[in-house]
């Protein structure tokens, strides 16, 4: 479990012992050692730039942002988040 306050509610953690599960907190968030994070870094910085502010601008500028990226580049950061392979 993560600190969704959701999840903080009374009674949640009996629930879930109640099943025969055991509850186990999740680590502190770190951008650092995710690398989906990483991956949208770069074009979210490159979209930011663009200052595109409808949707038909967003939608050019994502398509035009693209050709910024090798293809080894943007499958480097699937298989280690269970996305893919090379």
């Amino acid at each position: 479990m993560d600190s969704l306050p959701a999840q903080l509610v009374d009674g949640i953690r009996q629930a879930i012992e109640a099943c025969g599960a055991e509850l186990v907190h999740l680590p502190p968030y770190s951008l650092e050692i995710n690398r989906i994070e990483r991956l949208f870094a770069k074009p979210e910085a490159l979209l930011r730039k663009t200052g595109a502010r409808t949707v038909s601008a967003l939608r050019a500028a994502i398509g035009a942002l693209l050709k910024n990226f090798e293809p080894d580049e943007r499958v480097s950061y699937l298989p280690p988040t269970g996305y893919g392979s090379t």
